[in-house]
């Protein structure tokens, strides 16, 4: 802002004889310390919305850039939130499709050379020994109620409290509480390997 309208600027106005450049910078990297603490423990891809020249200087100061997958060009003072979450999820949407179709190869090249299993079966015992790096799975996979015997799955229509009614659900569960990660990938994806595979450690 000019340096005459320092009162409604507020913490952006230009003190005399400061580079407002400085200014920008210091916001960003406050900004930058706010990302850093909410995604502690469970980063999250950030796209960046702003003119050209202030999102190049938040990636200049940013600790949190290599999280960037996009941006949203052109000012948005105006913008409702609604509006500018559904311009972030275009961006969201091409990178997570990008993404998808990564794991499914990584996944497949994996299971080539045996450092991956596929299928519930094999997924169950490994994911249940906490060997799991990676479990990709489609995302609409389901599989029948089954007890765990001898760490081996029983299908069953036993109504029983030791009776798992979606032993994918646990599975995840189970990889994420052993430090492991989950990609969900679209349905059918994964049809040629048993629509559920783990990559090992």
């Amino acid at each position: 802002m000019p340096r005459d309208r320092r009162a409604v600027a507020g913490r952006f106005a230009l003190p005399p004889g400061r580079d407002d450049k400085e200014q920008r910078r210091r916001f960003y990297r406050e900004v930058d310390q706010a990302l850093t603490a909410a995604g502690r423990g469970d980063e999250l891809p950030i796209v960046l919305v702003g003119v050209r020249r202030s999102t190049q200087l938040f990636r200049e100061v940013s600790d949190n850039a290599r999280l960037v997958v996009g941006t949203v060009g052109g000012a948005h003072d105006r913008t409702s939130p609604g509006e500018l979450g559904k311009a972030a999820w275009q961006v969201m949407r091409v990178r997570l499709k990008a993404r998808r179709t990564a794991v499914v190869v990584e996944l497949s090249a994996a299971a080539a050379t045996g450092s991956a299993v596929t299928g519930i079966d094999e997924v169950w015992q490994l994911g249940r020994e906490r060997r799991g790096r990676l479990l990709v799975v489609e995302e609409d996979y389901r599989a029948d109620r089954a007890r765990e015997v001898d760490g081996r799955l029983v299908w069953t229509d036993d109504a029983s409290p030791d009776v798992f009614d979606d032993p994918v659900d646990e599975i995840v569960e189970h990889v994420v509480r052993a430090g492991g990660n989950v990609e969900f990938v679209a349905p059918d994806a994964l049809a040629e390997l048993g629509h559920i595979g783990l990559i090992l450690r």
